[in-house]
Order: structure tokens, then C-alpha cells, then sequence
């Protein structure tokens, strides 16, 4: 069956498909109007479009507005056959079943392929008792969204914007703002996952360079609720201001609220989520009993809760970050930035800036110290720093802001400790994905890309190396004793812009370094050998 700008509006029927039923065979449509049809509920499902069997379907275009299901489906509904939609608009639709696996206001998918692009999910609602996925459930399969928004989509029971319950969910490029499971489709039930739920425990979700804001769940996850069993890949992608009101220490997770499952966070920021019931825990992440989480190259910043674990509430069985930054984050009880009732470590991580009106405002709990890490306070004394940890230091960040890249990041500022104060053995690229500048990384999720030493913090000797004269006027000299190393290199930094102008090699002795071409300012030298690195300041003045 083939459709091209068709309208099909108030229908009705009591089986399925209260505008189009597709038994078998295929259906492709192009710019149709699905608008104000009904299912009834003998069972009702697909209250504009039902595909039973295998039969697959393409739509392209157009919209979908205003259907009704008694149960499943509101705009559309996939059995197990194959259903493309590209760039339509699914907006007002309503499935009213009563259970746990009913609702998919806008789509449902019964363990078929579902690819969702370039497209508008809003304002459909899962009005059952138990129903879920506002905007779409799916019960198996694989479900695809690429570039696509859900907006304003709700449930009562779970996943004001996506309900799976087992499959696997990719999600591409995509949005989903101002979804929630707090009452707007009825009465919360229990309201978990405002913008995503996952159920089941069986799959795998995959979320890259996507944004999840504004959304809201009565009770936990508000903006994802992984499940246990199922690992939950987030990279490249924006969770920033949702909201949980579940009451309870373990409620909360305003923004994600893993529940035993495996999570991954990579290159994202978790940013001024709030769990705002009275004693919930997690503003920015909640990890439940026997959750796995790491989290690598990212931000956790400026989540609050009146309860424990501001930026991160870790009660799980593993939780690690690798270069991440979590600061400015607000617990009103206990652990401004994280509260770890069980193990979490710490690795090139920078934990400060973070406030309590009760105990612990950066930390409180139980930690591992990988080494490289720089913690603001530690009042509590329950971080056993390694050689290389720095403590009750201001590591002197920037606004939480756009830096470059694609996600938020606080940057370092000049004098900052956390400066080259990285493992040496780590190389891999930033939260925004620059590379390592000055042949160290920093600690944190933000890279800095000129040298950030201030004028006080450069020697003029260091390992017994000379530079000569300072100031110059125009040609300097580096002596550089035996013991320093063979395989020295030289990068000379104008220190106002952070351009490196010049980088040679050398050895051990005295080297003589043109200067004359070089505008007057301060320069810095950074001489390095195998094993040692030493920095000095060298003023050229002309006159």
C-alpha cells in the first residue's frame, strides 16, 4: 500500500488500527495526516496506525496528531516487522492501558525494528495506571532514534519520553526535554525515569551526543534510569537540569539513577540537576546496591540535593572516574560532591568546590586513590592520598561554560595546581577532546592549551640548569649540567598567548638560543630529558 498526502482523520475502531490496519504485506506513506482517530479496547492498539505480523512500513513525513489507543500505540503501532519513520511530527497522542507494558503515547514497537529520524515526539501521553513511555515503549527488539526531539512527553509509571523494556535503544544526536513521570499524564507510579526507563535486563543502550534537560520524575531518575542487567553507554552528551522528588535516601538521581545495571559516562557533563525530596541522595548520579559505574573524561558539576551526595551518591558495588572534574556541587546533609557508602575511585580527578552545610562538603566515605588526583578539602580525613595526590587546594576553575567542544567544562586558570599535575602515563585526549599540551596531562576533565604557570611559579634554576642572561637582550644561553639527562628538548612559549615559537634539541653543556626575532615579552623555556623537566621564565627586553 503506498500513501502520499493522504488525510485520514476520525476513524474509529475497536481491535486495532483506529485509522490504518496493516495485516501483512508492506506499507510506504509520504506527507500524510494521521489525526484524531480511535482504538477502543477490545485490545485497542495503534490508535492512528497499527502493523501487525511481520508486515514493515515506512512513513516519511507528515504527522501524526491526536489519536487515541484504549491501550497501545496512541500514534503508532510495530509488531515485529521493520518500521522507518523519517522526519515526521508525532504530537497529542494518548494510549490509556492500564499496566506496566501498555502506554507508548506516541509509538510502541512489540520487538520489531524501530528507526525513529529526524523527528518530533511531543506532548503524547501513557495516561494508564501503570502506563509508560510517554512518547514511545518498547517491549524487545531494536529501537534507533537519530536526530530527533521528545518533547513534553509523560507516563505515570516510567519513561516520560522512552519505556524499553528489553531490546536495545540507540540513541543518536537526539533530545529529549521537558519529559516527565510526575503527574502530567494522571498520577505518578510510581515515576521513575523522566526522560528514559529501561526495565528489562537484557540489552544494551547507546546514547552519543545527545541532550537530556528539564526533565522531571516524581521519584527517581530524572533524566535516566538504568536497570539491572543492562549496561548504559552515555558519551558525547548533556544531562542539565531535571529533577527528582522521590523523598527517600535511596531516591534521587536527579540526573541518572542507575539500579544495578552497568554504566558507562564518557566524555559528557552532568550539570544543575536537583534532587529535591527530603532525604534523597544523588543531585547528578545515584548508584544503587550492586551498580557498576565508570565514568571517564567528564564533568559532574552544580547538582544539589537537600540529602546526601550532591554531585555523586555512590552505594553500589563499583564506581570509578578517570580524569573527571566534579565541583560545585551541593548537599545539604552529607558529601557536597560525592558521598561513598561504598568504595569509589579516584584517578587524575579533581574533587573541590563543592559545599555541605552538614559534613564532608567535597567528600565523605569510603575511597581509593589511584594517584594524580587534587582533592579542595578533606575534613573528614577519608582520603588516603598517594604521592602524587595534591589536598586543601584551590585548583582555581573557570565557570561551568562552553569551552569548545560539544559538552560544558570548567577550564583551568592560570596558577592553577592542577596544571602537568596528571599521570604521564596517560595520554588520551580531554572531555572536549584536545590533546595533551605541554607533554602532561592535567588533572581533571579540561586539558588547558597554554602553559598555565604563573610568573611566580617559574625558577630561574632548577636541576642546576642556568639560563643566561635574564633578561636578554636578544640571545640567551642554557647550561645544562651532566646530571640532568641526555635527549634534551627545548619548547620555548610566548607567555601571553600560550604559542609555542620555537622547539628544538639538544645536549648536555651549554646551548646559545637565538632570541632576536622574537617580539619583547616574557618567554617560557620548558628543558626536558628523559626523566627530569625543568621550567624557567625568560624576560626579552630589546632596550
Amino acid at each position: 500500500i503506498t500513501l502520499t498526502g493522504t488525510t485520514i482523520t476520525n476513524n474509529t475502531s475497536n481491535r486495532a488500527g483506529g485509522g490504518i490496519e496493516i495485516a501483512a504485506g508492506t506499507l510506504n506513506t509520504t506527507d500524510i495526516i494521521l489525526s484524531s482517530n480511535t482504538t477502543n479496547t477490545a485490545p485497542g492498539n495503534g490508535g492512528g496506525l497499527h502493523v501487525g505480523g511481520t508486515a514493515n512500513s515506512t512513513i516519511t513525513g507528515g504527522t501524526v496528531d491526536g489519536n487515541t489507543a484504549g491501550s497501545e500505540g496512541g500514534g503508532l503501532w510495530n509488531s515485529t516487522g521493520t518500521m522507518d519513520v523519517n522526519g515526521v511530527t508525532i504530537t497529542n497522542n494518548t494510549a490509556s492501558g492500564a499496566s506496566a507494558e501498555n502506554g507508548g503515547g506516541g509509538i510502541y514497537n512489540d520487538g520489531g525494528t524501530l528507526n525513529v529520524t529526524d523527528g518530533i515526539v511531543t506532548n503524547n501521553l501513557a495516561t494508564g495506571t501503570s502506563g509508560s513511555g510517554g512518547g514511545l515503549l518498547s517491549t524487545a527488539g531494536t529501537v534507533t532514534i537519530t536526530g530527533t526531539l521528545f518533547d513534553s512527553n509523560s507516563a505515570n509509571r516510567a519513561g516520560g519520553a522512552i519505556e524499553i523494556i528489553d531490546g536495545n535503544l540507540i540513541f543518536t544526536n537526539a533530545s529529549m526535554l521537558g519529559n516527565d513521570v510526575n503527574g502530567t499524564a494522571g498520577t505518578a507510579n510510581p515515576g521513575n525515569g523522566g526522560g528514559l526507563h529501561i526495565s528489562g535486563n537484557s540489552g544494551t543502550i547507546t546514547i552519543t551526543g545527545s541532550e537530556f534537560s528539564n526533565n522531571d520524575a516524581a521519584r527517581e531518575g530524572g533524566a535516566l534510569w538504568n536497570q539491572s542487567g543492562t549496561t548504559m553507554n552515555v558519551s558525547t552528551s548533556t544531562i542539565d537540569g531535571n529533577s527528582t522528588f522521590g523523598p527517600m535516601i535511596n531516591n534521587g538521581g536527579a540526573g541518572i539513577f542507575n539500579n544495578g545495571g552497568i554504566l558507562n559516562v564518557e566524555t559528557s557533563t552532568i550539570s544543575r540537576n536537583s534532587a529535591t525530596g527530603a532525604a534523597s541522595s544523588g543531585g547528578g548520579i545515584h548508584n544503587g546496591p550492586n551498580g557498576a559505574i565508570t565514568v571517564l573524561r567528564s564533568t559532574i558539576s552544580s547538582n544539589t540535593t537537600p540529602g546526601s551526595g550532591g554531585g555523586i551518591y555512590n552505594n553500589g558495588t563499583s564506581f570509578s572516574l578517570n580524569a573527571v572534574t566534579v565541583g560545585a556541587n551541593n548537599a545539604s546533609l552529607s558529601g557536597g560532591g560525592i558521598l561513598a557508602a561504598t568504595n569509589t575511585s579516584l584517578t587524575n580527578t579533581i574533587v573541590a568546590l563543592n559545599t555541605s552545610s552538614g559534613i564532608g562538603a567535597d567528600l565523605i566515605g569510603t575511597f581509593t586513590s589511584n594517584d594524580y588526583n587534587l582533592i579542595g578539602t578533606d575534613s573528614e580525613n577519608v582520603f588516603t592520598a598517594q604521592a602524587n595526590d595534591i589536598e586543601e587546594t584551590d585548583p582555581m576553575l573557570g565557570p561551568l561554560q562552553n569551552n569548545g567542544g560539544d559538552t560544558e567544562t570548567h577550564e583551568l586558570l592560570l596558577g592553577s595546581p592542577a596544571y602537568n599535575a596528571g599521570n604521564p602515563a596517560d595520554s588520551f585526549n580531554d572531555q572536549i577532546e584536545q590533546l595533551i599540551f605541554g607533554g602532561r596531562r592535567d588533572v581533571g576533565a579540561f586539558e588547558a592549551q597554554t602553559i598555565l604557570l604563573s610568573v611566580e611559579d617559574i625558577t630561574s634554576s632548577d636541576f642546576g640548569i642556568v639560563v643566561y642572561p635574564n633578561p636578554s637582550r636578544g640571545m640567551a644561553n642554557i647550561k645544562i649540567p651532566q646530571s640532568f639527562g641526555a635527549d634534551v628538548t627545548v619548547t620555548i612559549v610566548e607567555m601571553g598567548s600560550g604559542k609555542i615559537v620555537n622547539s628544538f634539541t639538544t645536549t648536555v653543556g651549554e646551548t646559545e638560543v637565538d632570541m632576536f626575532r622574537y617580539s619583547e615579552g616574557v618567554y617560557v623555556l620548558k628543558i626536558s630529558s628523559e626523566d627530569k623537566t625543568s621550567i624557567h621564565r625568560l624576560i626579552l627586553s630589546k632596550n
